[in-house]
């Protein structure tokens, strides 16, 4: 069952990256959803739930037996029905020949099936939560690493933009040196390179504050005993 959870997770994941993430970033993207659905502390506690549903569903599928008596005794017909505490229990003689007796509790029997029914239903509807919150964990982690992807290309585009108008404010140094340039010409590239060093140092700071949020996304709660390894997005 984890496995099939975790293989529609991915099938969620590739159908929304589509076309839109490089291979690698692709994989990363995988990584960061099974991290985050492992790390899910809300998803630990609708395991837990649908454990003791599991649990109650099968003491509700023998609760109708109240006792077993067994004993060598000698070979007893005897049966009988009496009341306790506002129920009904048949004792009678299950193997003659060693007296053993089972005791069964008639209120309990009769209304067995349908408490049965309903703890099957908990325990389906649990399992169907358990299964929506995963997606939904995989939408938010999915959505913020495209936000974290978009802002580190967007950084890398600002980078080069960057690399070159300072090669072009180099030559045109040169030219206004030698006076082969106006001043005008000069300050109006000095404008440009600031401008320009801005806007990468607004992409990187985007892209750092999408990387933290990422990573607080995937990593288990900090009140846990045990850390676990998280997975970091790279730059």
């Amino acid at each position: 069952m984890k496995k099939l959870g975790t293989v529609m997770l991915l099938m969620l994941c590739s159908r929304l990256a589509s076309g839109q993430l490089y291979p690698a970033e692709q994989a990363e993207l995988d990584s960061l959803v099974q991290l985050a659905v492992q790390n899910s502390w809300l998803l630990e506690e609708l395991d837990k739930q649908r454990e003791q549903q599991q649990l109650q569903l099968g003491i509700e599928k023998t609760s109708w037996i109240s006792g077993v008596d067994a004993g060598v005794q000698f070979f007893s017909m005897e049966q009988q029905t009496m009341q306790e505490e506002g129920d009904s229990f048949y004792t009678g003689s299950v193997l003659p020949q060693v007296g053993g007796s089972l005791r069964l509790n008639l209120h309990r029997l009769v209304t067995t099936p349908q408490r049965i029914k309903i703890a099957r239903k908990n325990v389906e509807r649990t399992r169907a939560v358990t299964e929506q919150q995963k997606i939904e964990v995989a939408k938010l982690v999915t959505v913020k690493y495209f936000q974290y992807a978009q802002a580190k290309r967007q950084a890398g585009t600002a980078q080069q933009q960057l690399d070159e108008l300072e090669q072009q404010e180099a030559l045109v140094r040169e030219r206004f040196e030698r006076q082969e340039a106006r001043l005008d010409d000069f300050l109006a590239m000095q404008q440009a390179l600031t401008m320009a060093r801005q806007q990468l140092t607004t992409q990187q700071m985007n892209m750092a504050l999408h990387k933290k949020e990422l990573v607080l996304m995937v990593q288990p709660p900090a009140n846990e005993a045990a850390p676990r390894q998280t997975t970091k997005a790279n730059h």
